[in-house]
Parts: C-alpha cells; structure tokens; sequence
C-alpha cells in the first residue's frame, strides 16, 4: 500500500480549488510555491510535520473541519506502477509489426529491442509478488503495417490503409480499457498506435507533421532516416518553433516553454519517454514505453522493470485524466564497436515533463 496525499481532493471537496489556490497557501503560510504544488500533485515524498501542521493550520482557517485532519489529507492508492497495471486482471502488450512483401507473401516482422521488452516485461509480471497478491492474464497484439516510408517508392493508398487500421485498433484499445491493462511498447515510427496515443492525448491528428504551431510539449528528433513517419510529435527536423542546427534527439519542454534537449550520441547517449495516463471510469492503466532508438527503447522498458518509483503515480490531471510524461537521457557503458549491442543502460536521468506545461497542451477530455 502507498500512502498519498490528498490535498487537491480536499480543497476541491470544501469549495477551495480555484486559480492561483497553490500560491495563496504558499504566502500565508510561509512556504514556497513548488513545495505546495508537490503537495497538491501528490509529488512530495516526505513532506515534514511542520509543514502538514501548516497546512492543516490553513485548512481549518478556510472552513474544512479541525476533526477530519489530519486523516482527510491523507488516503492509500495502489501500492507502485505494477499493482495498478495488473489490477483490471489483465494486461494486453501492443507491439507493431511490419509485414514486409517478400516473394508475393507478405513475411512479419517484430523488432527483437521491441519483442525483448515484451518478454521481459511478461517475464517480470508472472514473478510471484511483483503485482502484490495478483497476478494478471497476459496477452499480446500486434498492430501490422506494410508501408516502409523510407524505401524509394511508397504506395500512398496503402500507407492511408496502414494509418486507418492503426486508428481503429486504437479504438478499440481504448474501449478495452474497461477490462484490461495498456502497454504500448516501441517508438512511433514501428508502433503506430504510440503515434495515435499522442494525437488523442494533445488533441492534434496523427500522421500529420507540424512545423509551425507547438502542439505537444515533446518530440523525437530521429537519428536516423529509418522508417521515419509523418508525425504529430517527431521528424527529421527541429521541433516546431526551434531555429537554428538540427539536433537529434529527444526534445522537451521545459517550465517556461522552452525547447531543451537530450542529444543523441552515436554508441554513448540516447533518451526514450515513459507515458503514464489513467483515466477514472476506466478499469486499466495505460503505459508506453519508447525510445528514440530501438536500442534506447530497450533499455528503457528493462530500466523501468526495476525502477518504477519515477514514474509513479502519474502527476498532472486535466479533464479527470492523470498523466505523467518523463523524458529519459540513457547513458550506455563503453561500446564494444560489435553490432546489435545489447540494451542495457549505464545510467538513466528521468526528467519529468512540468505539470503546468502538461496540463496546457493536454486535451481538455
């Protein structure tokens, strides 16, 4: 069990949760912005005595009743990333699969970074313990797509059927979140469905390039010419509104609406984001996982097995949705040179994305 802090519950329970409510209790009672908004967001792991005692102090001055506190601040939720995946009492896996036409057939292909994740994650979910006292039913599906944009001709008319299948398929996996855990593993440019998640999240369409207007607060700048795609959220440009050399990398931004970046490194630095995302109403939690590199996917999605206290619980909300977006610099050991290097990192920073920049961008639900 995890103790949380309820806070914005509170005030929104007692008529008090309006603009600028965070900076009123931070001047009268004398603490500092930030730390009443981690407090407010349930991001403040150890808040002191003194500090609770204040806020109680406030609360009681605005009318919430001295004999339900300190006990209303606080309330239990599931216990860390896992429990809450494995509560519905399944989780489905979506990977993307690329159905190349060899010989008249069409011959599948699953990127092993992507299918290593996959395993691993399988593997780490039916450890006894793991997810508390349950363990979920296991499945994946696969999203398939025929058209590689990088090869020299692309056939337009299946490349709009590959985009609708990946539409609908995310339709239908956000109506299963009412009996099944999400977890979408890989980049944009092999799982589509990554792509349709953040169209719907920000409200933009997906498949669709911006150059101009900011439309999500993130944004792979590709390291290669592999399998780019149209994307609301990633290119072989700048982001929008960035000037200036093209950096790859993993761009963000940051709380004052600038662009900054994590650069890609050939062999020695690479970055990937984690998306968190629950919606009430809804049984299952949504989890993605990708890299700007599928090796960075990979070490991503082993990284988070053992490591999920960054990226839980989510930490902005808008429209009654929780969401956490964290940006993720991967520092690899030294390269043996030898193809195919394993995805293991030897460092992973986790930056989340700024509550308030979130909450700007995110779709009003």
């Amino acid at each position: 069990m995890q103790i949380e802090i309820r806070l914005k519950k509170l005030l929104a329970d007692y008529g008090l949760d309006g603009h600028g409510v965070t900076q009123q209790i931070a001047d009268e009672i004398d603490l500092h912005r930030h730390t009443v908004r981690k407090l407010y967001n349930n991001r403040h792991l150890n808040p002191s005595l003194k500090v609770l005692g204040r806020l109680c102090d406030w609360l009681v001055k605005h009318n919430v009743p001295a004999d339900s506190l300190p006990a209303a601040l606080f309330g239990a939720e599931a216990g860390g990333l896992w429990e809450a995946a494995a509560a519905p009492g399944m989780v489905t896996i979506y990977l993307g699969e690329y159905r190349q036409f060899i010989a008249r057939s069409h011959t599948p292909w699953v990127s092993r970074r992507d299918a290593s994740v996959e395993t691993g994650i399988i593997r780490w979910l039916s450890t006894p313990g793991v997810c508390g006292g349950s363990q979920p039913v296991l499945e994946t599906q696969y999203l398939p797509f025929r058209v590689d944009v990088s090869a020299q001709r692309v056939r337009k008319k299946a490349l709009k059927q590959d985009q609708s299948a990946a539409i609908s398929m995310y339709r239908k996996m956000r109506a299963d979140l009412n009996r099944s855990s999400v977890i979408l593993v890989g980049s944009q440019r092999i799982n589509r469905l990554v792509e349709t998640l953040v169209a719907d999240l920000f409200g933009c369409s997906p498949f669709v390039a911006e150059s101009a207007e900011i439309r999500v607060p993130f944004y792979l700048a590709y390291q290669s010419r592999m399998r780019p795609v149209e994307s609301c959220f990633g290119g072989l440009r700048n982001p929008p509104g960035k000037k200036g050399k093209f950096i790859k990398g993993t761009h963000y931004l940051n709380s004052a609406d600038q662009w900054l970046c994590h650069p890609w490194i050939a062999r020695t630095q690479d970055s990937g984001i984690v998306i968190t995302s629950y919606e009430p109403g809804t049984k299952g939690l949504l989890l993605a996982v990708f890299g700007l590199s599928g090796r960075a996917s990979e070490a991503l999605g082993r990284y988070l097995m053992q490591n999920v206290t960054p990226f839980w619980p989510p930490y902005a909300e808008k429209g009654g949705r929780k969401i956490g977006v964290y940006v993720c610099k991967i520092t690899y050991p030294p390269s043996s040179e030898a193809p195919g290097e394993p995805g293991e990192a030897k460092d992973v920073e986790v930056v989340p994305i700024d509550a308030t920049i979130l909450t700007k961008y995110l779709k009003s639900r």
